[in-house]
């Protein structure tokens, strides 16, 4: 074998496919790949779903049904495979992955479909649920009986891990390296790429060609226009040339004007156009403002007159700068990323909390074109943008003024020409530019500059440093060996990469590499809190009304440093009536089973914004109950302060035939004790019981992840043990609640 020009090794190829919801899985293939490159493979990281196609076949009734196929021929191609996958809700597979796995369950598949084939698998999971890591594990069964070898045994992380993901990963990618080294040796006189030389840059981004306008042929005496010049990359220690390949961006929908005003503060605003997209996929087409449109019909619920009252049990003190929020985001320049999804208008945006509270919890009421049949435990995915103030400083920092207003292009490296052979597209996942995107867009609409840094990315800074101290010092933070420093640094404290670049002033990153530096901003889930008769038509126009329940993320770290959640943030600064954002629906059938069987008692457990989902069902079932007979409802909610968060308790007065509210507020007792909503459920162990075992009721737990789910499981192993009649003993009381599980009677939902 003779090592290639870019450092890897004909006919080795890795492919790291992955399935992810929330970019866990992401970033974890992303450091596998960064690995198995190093061991000059060729290496491809990107979502399973894109070695899975769609086929259509005639069934014999004559319906053309579509069928996932695997793209066995590609798969085949690669030396090795490792499939990285975090676990979905009640144990379903991420979004992104359904239709591998889907092609992988046909029947007719034989036993040697995937001979030749050698692969590991990587799970991500959540010890809090049942179903812990079971995408991860069927996946590996699966490849097995289908005849493909485990290279490596199959590794899993828990997120209630006291280091989270690395405490199972690190180890386990560290054993893989060294076994990868051992199976696939490298030829005499090639070794490993060090972590201080830079890898190929599958992408980058350069200034783009200027267009040429008809004109007068120039004379002899006339003198060029003089073009920004690009940033130089810096060669030293670079594994390959710099790309020459030019190719537009991956964009659903070219602007038709590709001549951006570069002055950022003459532009006009974006608004969607005039007409709400109806279909799920509508494109930004013009950055062309169109008339308002009075017919809108804006659905303006009455106001709650629960006064703002401040909390006399509040026993946590707090800082003013705890409460602060930022300017409200101007409209000018606002404009819109075209990520596949729907324009919605921001109707309200409502701070259900006393402003003398320590958490801003917001109502977000949206608006949105067509009539959209959302379901009870939906989530809808909203599109946040960087602040303009923290793009500015990140320009500033880095010395991009003369090239943030100038139009870009995409540029792919020749050294990814092997993807055409895999049949992927050498591009950032799921990353929508505008059309010749300047700097500025790219770092406001697409690119997260406040993410937490993954060690490969300072290994990247440390290439662009000449100071030799902040050198070491980056490679030191990157060195898996030592963990705690990276942690103490990065992980506890939720530095982003802006304040290691303001930490380690002497890097200058060249504009080129910034797909490369910053990952992709991805749309936040939220539980849709609204549900029944919420959903509103106007006259001839069709609106959909969606509500989100939404605690802002504002915190301190062990350092006393604020840190505030990039999507809720800018959520907080948005002004009602006046902002559109880019929003998609996640539909899910969690809850269909119940939606369908309203006989069946509901019994909901939601502390704080646990409540949103639960709030859907509640109006869900009120409007079915308008029509047929339904069971009840028994709510168990929990908060801190009544007065402070108890969230729709007006609405609550109005269901009472329906719905049978417990609270339990940990910060109202006079004595200091705190009462936790697990504690409510030992005291009415004997209903629920009576709930559960003669009435066939359902168990929803909703809320945060952590210590909730397990102390409120065992709060209902605690009422099983008590008062079933055989009195059974612990881990017979956990396995009928387990059952429970099985069938679809307790269900959970946390994040």
């Amino acid at each position: 074998m003779t090592q290639t020009p870019s450092g890897q090794i004909p006919d080795r190829y890795a492919l790291i496919l992955y399935g992810s919801e929330t970019g866990n899985s992401h970033e974890v293939a992303d450091r596998l790949g960064d690995i198995t490159e190093r061991l000059h493979f060729k290496t491809i990281v990107t979502e399973m779903d894109d070695f899975a196609d769609v086929v259509e076949k005639k069934m014999k009734s004559g319906q053309v049904k579509k069928i996932p196929s695997l793209r066995i021929d590609s798969i085949r191609k690669a030396t090795l495979v490792v499939l990285v996958t975090s676990t979905a809700g009640q144990g379903e597979f991420p979004k992104n992955s359904r239709r591998l796995w889907t092609s992988l369950l046909k029947k007719s598949l034989p036993k040697d479909y995937l001979d030749g084939v050698q692969y590991t698998t990587f799970g991500l999971g959540d010890s809090s649920y049942a179903k812990f890591n079971r995408a991860a594990r069927l996946l590996h069964v699966r490849f097995q009986g289908l005849g493909a070898k485990e290279l490596f045994p199959r590794g899993e992380a828990d997120e209630q891990h006291a280091d989270g993901i690395d405490g199972a990963f690190l180890p386990w990618s560290m054993e893989f390296k060294a076994h990868i080294q051992t199976t696939f040796p490298l030829p005499e006189g090639v070794t490993p790429i060090p972590p201080d030389t830079l890898l190929p840059f599958k992408w980058t981004h350069q200034i783009a060609e200027p267009e040429p306008e008809p004109g007068p042929e120039p004379g002899p005496e006339s003198e060029p226009e003089q073009e920004p010049e690009s940033l130089p990359l810096l060669n030293a220690g670079k594994a390959s040339d710099t790309p020459t390949d030019l190719t537009t961006p991956k964009d659903p929908d070219p602007d038709p004007d590709p001549d951006p005003d570069p002055d950022p503060a003459s532009r006009e605003t974006e608004l969607p156009p005039k007409d709400l997209p109806v279909h799920p996929n509508p494109k930004i087409e013009s950055e062309s403002e169109p008339e308002p449109e009075p017919e809108m019909m804006i659905y303006r619920p009455p106001e709650d007159q629960t006064p703002d009252v401040p909390c006399p049990m509040l026993k946590e003190p707090f800082d003013r700068e705890d409460l602060e929020v930022d300017k409200p985001i101007s409209q000018e320049n606002f404009q819109l990323a075209p990520v596949p999804g729907r324009v919605a208008y921001l109707q309200k945006n409502k701070r259900l909390t006393p402003e003398s509270h320590w958490q801003d919890v917001r109502e977000i009421t949206l608006m949105i074109g067509g009539n959209v049949r959302y379901k009870p435990g939906d989530t809808l995915i909203v599109y946040p943008q960087n602040f303009p103030e923290d793009v500015q400083a990140l320009i500033d920092l880095m010395d991009w003024a003369t090239v943030a207003d100038v139009p870009l292009q995409f540029k792919r490296d020749p050294g990814t020409d092997f993807y055409d052979m895999f049949h992927v597209k050498p591009s950032p996942t799921n990353f929508y530019p505008r059309y010749n995107s300047t700097l500025r867009q790219l770092l406001t609409l697409n690119l997260d500059i406040t993410a937490i840094p993954q060690r490969k990315v300072l290994d990247l800074l440390a290439c662009y440093t000449i100071d030799p101290t902040h050198k070491e010092r980056l490679l030191e933070l990157s060195n898996p060996a030592f963990t705690d420093e990276f942690f103490d640094y990065a992980t506890r404290p939720r530095r982003s990469i802006l304040e290691v670049l303001q930490d380690f002033s002497s890097v200058k990153l060249p504009f080129q590499i910034v797909t490369t530096v910053f990952p992709t901003i991805r749309g936040r889930p939220y539980s849709i809190s609204s549900g029944g008769k919420q959903l509103v038509t106007y006259n001839n126009s069709v609106c959909t009304r969606v509500q989100l329940l939404v605690a802002i993320v504002h915190y301190k770290t062990v350092l006393q440093k604020v840190r505030r959640g990039l999507c809720t943030r800018w959520l907080a600064a948005l002004q009602e009536e006046r902002s559109m954002i880019m929003v998609d629906f996640n539909p899910t059938d969690l809850y269909l089973d119940i939606q369908m069987a309203s006989r069946q008692p509901l019994i909901m457990i939601a502390p704080g914004t646990g409540l949103a989902p639960c709030r859907s069902l509640i109006w869900d079932r009120a409007e079915i109950a308008n029509d047929y007979p339904v069971s009840p409802i028994y709510l168990f909610f929990g908060g801190r302060n009544e007065k402070a968060d108890y969230f729709y308790e007006n609405e609550w007065k109005d269901l009472t035939h329906l719905l049978h509210v417990v609270t339990a507020f940990s910060r109202d007792d006079p004595t200091g004790r705190k009462v936790y909503v697990q504690e409510r459920i030992r005291e009415h162990g004997e209903m629920i019981f009576e709930l559960l075992f003669e009435c066939a009721a359902v168990i929803i737990v909703c809320g945060s992840s952590g210590s909730m789910p397990n102390a409120v499981r065992e709060a209902f192993v605690d009422v099983v043990e008590e008062h079933h009649p055989t009195k059974p003993d612990r881990a017979g009381a956990s396995a009928l609640l387990a059952r429970l599980e099985d069938i679809g009677r307790y269900k959970q939902e946390t994040w």
